[in-house]
């Protein structure tokens, strides 16, 4: 055992070593603080790259096998293996799904017909030869008008009394038109009017006319026309002298009225006496030359 005295140590002898207690203690947990260190944070990096691959595939979705075709990564340290050539015999349906078949042209529709309805109106007719048809289209030359597709006839109005009106007409569809009906001309028709017409002069009483007599004459007004007419004048001028008017009724269609006219004391010579129907032009007719009547007669002296 080694002592030491108060003056100096005892050569040979080292200093006393302090007994095992709480400092040896902290000497031992300094030893293990490292390695715990080094472990806590491994696992914290381990947990953390869960999450971020845990999220991951939550966001982006398993990820997605390999294309046929596709180099797939290996590990190992020799060469990559080359892609395999794909195979597959699939068929790209993208466009033959998405394909229709193209539109066709509808029929042009056939035998076009006009008719007149009445002063104002003329009735086309014709025959649908399409199935595809959207509607028609009937030309005037200057108005186009609509017709729903089925349909086979239409009413043309807004027209004045005795106008002629042509048309032609087409089928229309998705693809377009079809031809004209007619294909190089046009059918027409004329609205009905009426047609005030001056029927021959009659003389009442016989013929010689004598002097001083009061001869009477008759003459009917005749409607030829396809419509009825309005009210009209009608009027006698005998000799050019001053004329004698009457306002009468007017007449349907093919009717016809008469009217009677007397000379009063009719001097010897020769006569003239004039009949006009619709004498002031106020009805729109047909034809405006055949409203006046002309007779001619002579008057003589009488042996009594």
């Amino acid at each position: 055992m080694c002592r030491s005295s108060a003056i100096r140590p005892r050569v040979g002898c080292s200093a006393a070593t302090p007994r095992d207690g709480p400092t040896k203690g902290r000497a031992d947990r300094g030893l293990w603080k490292g390695p715990l260190v080094a472990a806590a944070a491994f696992l914290v990096l381990g947990a953390a790259a869960l999450v971020i691959w845990l999220v991951g595939g939550a966001i982006g979705g398993d990820p997605a096998p390999a294309a046929s075709g596709t180099a797939v990564p290996t590990t190992g340290t020799g060469p990559a293996s080359p892609p395999t050539p794909s195979t597959s015999t699939t068929e790209d349906t993208t466009t033959s799904a998405t394909e229709t078949t193209p539109a066709l042209l509808p029929d042009a529709p056939s035998g076009l017909t006009a008719t007149p309805l009445d002063e104002t109106a003329i009735q086309l007719s014709w025959t649908d030869l399409s199935a595809n048809e959207t509607g028609f289209e009937i030309d005037d030359g200057q108005v186009t008008r609509t017709a729903a597709a089925d349909a086979q006839d239409l009413v043309w109005d807004g027209l004045t009394p005795g106008q002629q009106a042509c048309f032609r007409i087409r089928a229309v569809g998705d693809a377009g038109a079809s031809a004209w009906e007619p294909a190089t001309d046009y059918v027409c028709a004329r609205t009905t009017q009426p047609d005030l017409v001056a029927q021959p002069i009659e003389l009442f009483g016989g013929d010689p006319v004598c002097s001083g007599a009061s001869p009477t004459f008759q003459a009917s007004a005749l409607n030829a026309g396809s419509a009825g007419s309005d009210d009209f004048v009608v009027r006698w001028v005998p000799d050019g002298d001053q004329p004698v008017e009457d306002l009468t009724s007017g007449l349907p269609p093919q009717g016809a009225d008469k009217h009677q006219y007397t000379w009063i004391r009719v001097q010897t010579g020769t006569h003239q006496l004039v009949f006009v129907v619709d004498a002031d032009d106020r009805v729109p007719e047909a034809d405006e030359a055949n409203n006046e009547s002309v007779l001619t007669f002579d008057v003589v002296d009488c042996i009594r």
